[in-house]
């Protein structure tokens, strides 16, 4: 026979999980500490939307991937991407607002789809100017190991994936933001991010031949002349040797 002191306790241990089970959130929903659910591109956005804070702790937020970057500063973001990630937010911020790089995807040219963000809070929300890409046939990256190359430049913050700086993609900057975070749009789960600080983007001048590449390395330009350069030095010479004999019996 069971006690009713045990009893009580044995209906408090059945509803607390039924309570729980009832909490449950969706697959695609984060879950505060204290049950709640919450969109989870709303996590770590300087508001608070769970009624317990869980999802502004600063354990949480402060884990992004973070680097000071001044004009001429270039580095390379190693990402570890799951699709549920759905986009990488860069965001450059001064002490009080942020332009934030969403970079959700990519279409099979290599054609970035990116959401360009400015005047956001600190955190990267609540932006009074967006732009969205127009990229045909994009799809969300696979989940792989991502590589970006971000550039500070006197007016923007520049990115391109590596190996691939013809797909570059910019966003304006203030003058005094030098401050870099890297977060996942979607924070389902934590997205490890490697930071290369002293990577260098090259660029020499013409003169010498070389040009620069989004890995940080130079590669000479071909030496093979053009087309038009080519047919003007295989057609030449007849040409110059027939007028010669033109002046020699003319005479």
């Amino acid at each position: 026979m069971v006690s009713s002191g045990a009893g009580c306790r044995l209906l408090a241990l059945l509803l607390a999980v039924l309570m729980g089970a009832a909490r449950a959130c969706d697959d695609d929903h984060f879950t505060c500490d204290n049950g709640q659910c919450t969109m989870p591109y709303l996590i770590c956005d300087g508001v608070t939307d769970c009624d317990d804070g869980s999802d502004e702790k600063p354990g949480k937020c402060d884990s992004a991937a973070a680097a000071t970057l001044s004009v001429g500063d270039a580095l390379l973001a190693t990402v570890q991407y799951r699709f549920e990630h759905k986009g990488v937010v860069f965001r450059l911020c001064n002490d009080s607002w942020c332009s934030a790089l969403y970079v959700w995807g990519a279409n099979s040219n290599g054609t970035l789809k990116y959401f360009q963000d400015t005047d956001c809070n600190v955190w990267g929300a609540y932006c009074s100017s967006s732009i969205e890409s127009q990229t045909d046939g994009w799809e969300y990256f696979p989940t792989s190991e991502l590589a970006f190359v971000l550039e500070r430049r006197s007016t923007s913050l520049a990115l391109w994936r590596l190996g691939d700086i013809e797909h570059s993609v910019s966003v304006p900057v203030t003058a005094d933001s030098h401050h870099l975070r890297i977060r996942p749009e979607n924070w389902m789960k934590d997205m490890p991010v490697t930071l290369n600080v002293s990577f260098t983007t090259v660029t020499a001048p013409p003169s010498t031949g070389r040009t620069s590449t989004s890995s940080g390395m130079t590669t000479p330009i071909s030496s093979t002349p053009s087309p038009s350069a080519a047919n003007f030095a295989h057609i030449g010479f007849p040409f110059v040797a027939l007028a010669s004999l033109l002046l020699l019996f003319g005479r």
